[in-house]
């Protein structure tokens, strides 16, 4: 463990996992934390297992930026990284930075005046806007084009909005579909990104080692659950440029494994937010999706393709995946297209999933 110098009792415990990320990338995200208004933060950055190479380069860029702490561990994925970073935080809050995005110049500042207000001291959480990104990595630097910048925020009159009801919160945070804030610029996420976080109620609720994506969408909902009050802010506070490289969109060996894992983790989640179905269901059928890009249909996968659909056929029998689209049938049914597959599903037309899932993957693949 390397400490640059004493960080205690700062605002912010700004959290970034790593794992063998490219040079132009770190310097990006490492940057932007560098450069905000506010000195309030500290930088934990968890090294998970990454090559002897990419650990020099994390070290060097880190021992460049004031209150910078590096922690090197075993690989255990990025739950297991952001846990261990967890238990070195000393700031009162915490928020949590993929190492390929990055952060406008203003978020701790924006954050820390939302707190400041009258009313929001007692707040265990704060959700901010995100913006997409694209970047073209040319000569050794990350060119990154955001689709709206940190000028949005000088120009808005929104007011802080005091959660009132976790319901709606959570049914816009799986499907985007609340109006009144799907109008705006950005989106919010459905993980840990564009959030601050009270520290003593992080270390309560860390995030699920047992599974390899999706955890931060499970994270985050047992987060809301305990929060007694969320503020809503109207400035974009996290940039997402994720990279072809994160484990959302590489191809993955074990994915089938992880997808049972995730269908009855989600599935519990149910209990806390019994008003709330609709939108797990909706999330449930996502990790469909996304199991035929990260699996079934991804170009990195070696086995043939008869291989692949006898695959198929097996996992349209388990009980799990039949369980994801019962779900869909009771409570999508006023979105077609995925009423439709999950009729096929139930009617064992496996022929007609695979190739709607072959389709998908094709035009939202890698």
């Amino acid at each position: 463990m390397k400490k640059n110098s004493d960080i205690n009792n700062k605002f912010v415990s700004i959290i970034v996992p790593v794992y063998n990320t490219p040079q132009p990338l770190l310097r990006s995200c490492f940057e932007s934390v560098k450069k905000q208004t506010s000195p309030n933060w500290e930088l934990i950055v968890v090294d998970d297992g990454s090559s002897n190479e990419n650990v020099k380069i994390i070290d060097d860029l880190c021992s460049k930026i004031p209150n910078t702490r590096v922690i090197h561990k075993e690989n255990g994925g990025v739950s297991s990284a952001r846990n261990e970073a967890i238990k070195y935080a000393s700031g009162e809050w915490i928020t949590f930075v993929d190492i390929d995005c990055t952060l406008p110049k203003d978020t701790i500042k924006i954050y820390a005046d939302s707190l400041n207000l009258p009313g929001n001291e007692n707040s265990d959480m704060i959700i901010g806007f995100c913006t997409q990104g694209t970047r073209v990595i040319k000569d050794g630097l990350d060119v990154i084009t955001l689709e709206y910048n940190s000028q949005n925020n000088e120009n808005d009159d929104n007011k802080i909005e005091i959660i009132k009801d976790k319901n709606e919160l959570v049914n816009h945070l799986l499907t985007y579909r609340v109006k009144r804030w799907s109008n705006r610029l950005g989106f919010f996420s459905d993980g840990p990104w564009g959030k601050l976080v009270k520290t003593e109620f992080v270390k309560d609720t860390l995030f699920p080692n047992n599974l390899q994506w999706d955890e931060d969408t499970v994270w985050l909902l047992d987060f809301v659950s305990k929060s007694e009050k969320i503020l809503l802010i109207p400035q974009i506070v996290y940039n997402s440029v994720h990279y072809i490289g994160s484990a959302t969109r590489q191809y993955r060996a074990n994915c089938l494994q992880e997808f049972y894992d995730i269908c009855t983790a989600e599935k519990e989640r149910e209990k806390l937010f019994p008003n709330c179905k609709d939108a797990i269901a909706f999330k449930r059928f996502s990790n469909v999706l996304l199991l035929s890009r990260l699996y079934f249909f991804h170009q990195d996968n070696p086995k043939t393709q008869k291989q692949i659909y006898k695959e198929f056929v097996v996992w349209c029998k388990r009980k799990e995946t039949k369980s994801v689209f019962t779900d869909v049938l009771l409570h999508l049914h006023n979105k077609r297209k995925r009423t439709l597959i999950a009729l096929a599903m139930k009617m064992r037309c496996y022929h007609l999933c695979w190739n709607f899932f072959m389709k998908h993957s094709i035009k939202h693949g890698l």
